[in-house]
C-alpha cells in the first residue's frame, strides 16, 4: 500500500476519485506516472512509453470512475494496465504487418487499390481467416514468415512439389476470399469500369 508523505494512501484517493473527487486522480497520476512510464519502455516501447501509461492511467480511472477498479493495490492494478496496453500495441503493429504481407498476395491480381472508403484491412484479415487451416498454415509460412519453398515443405511436413501446388491453391482460395468481401467487390467493379470506359 502506498502512503504518501501526507499520510494519505493510494486506496484512499482511489475512493475519493470514485466518488467524484477529480483531483485525487491528479495526485495518483504525479505519484506512478515514472513507474508506468519505465515499464512501458521495459515492455519494449521506449518511444511510445509515455503514451501507453498516459492510456492505462485514462483505462484505470475510467474503470474507477464506473465503479470498479483497484480495490487494494492500485499500482499493481496500473502496472497491469500497461503490460495490457504494450501488448495490445505489439498486437496491432503486427496485425498490420502482417496485413501488409498478405494485401501482397492479392495485388497482383487486384491493381486499383484505391482508397474507397472500405476497410480494406478488415476485408483482408476476414479474407485470410476464411481459409482452410492448410491454406492459412503455407501463406504464413511462404508470406509472412519468409520461408523458400523447401523450408515451408519441411515445416509443413509434405514434399517441395506438393507446398508448391498447395501454395499456388492457397494464393488463388486468399484472392476468391478476398474478392467475396465487399471491397473486393467494389475494387472488381471499379476496375472492369475503368477498363470499359478507358481511351482507345
Amino acid at each position: 500500500m502506498s502512503i504518501a508523505a501526507d499520510g494519505i494512501t493510494d486506496i484512499d484517493l482511489v475512493e475519493r476519485l470514485r466518488a467524484g473527487d477529480t483531483s485525487a486522480g491528479g495526485t495518483l497520476y504525479e505519484r506512478h506516472f515514472a513507474m508506468a512510464v519505465r515499464l512501458a519502455r521495459r515492455s519494449g516501447h521506449p518511444h511510445d512509453a509515455e503514451e501507453i501509461a498516459s492510456e492505462a492511467f485514462a483505462r484505470v480511472f475510467a474503470a474507477i470512475r464506473k465503479g470498479g477498479g483497484p480495490t487494494e493495490a492500485f499500482s499493481l492494478y496500473l502496472r497491469s494496465a500497461v503490460r495490457n496496453g504494450a501488448m495490445s500495441l505489439f498486437r496491432h503493429r503486427a496485425r498490420v504487418r502482417t496485413l501488409d504481407d498478405i494485401e501482397r498476395v492479392v495485388v497482383d491480381h487486384i491493381p486499383d487499390h484505391a482508397d474507397d472508403g472500405h476497410d480494406i484491412d478488415t476485408d483482408l484479415a476476414a479474407a485470410f481467416d476464411a481459409l482452410p487451416k492448410k491454406h492459412r498454415q503455407v501463406l504464413r509460412a511462404r508470406v509472412l514468415e519468409g520461408l523458400s519453398n523447401r523450408e515451408s515443405a519441411t515445416a509443413l511436413g509434405i514434399s517441395a512439389t506438393a507446398e508448391a501446388m498447395l501454395y499456388m491453391r492457397a494464393r488463388r482460395a486468399l484472392k476468391k476470399s478476398y474478392l467475396d468481401t465487399e471491397s473486393g467487390r467494389l475494387r472488381t467493379a471499379i476496375l472492369a469500369f475503368r477498363q470499359r470506359h478507358a481511351s482507345p
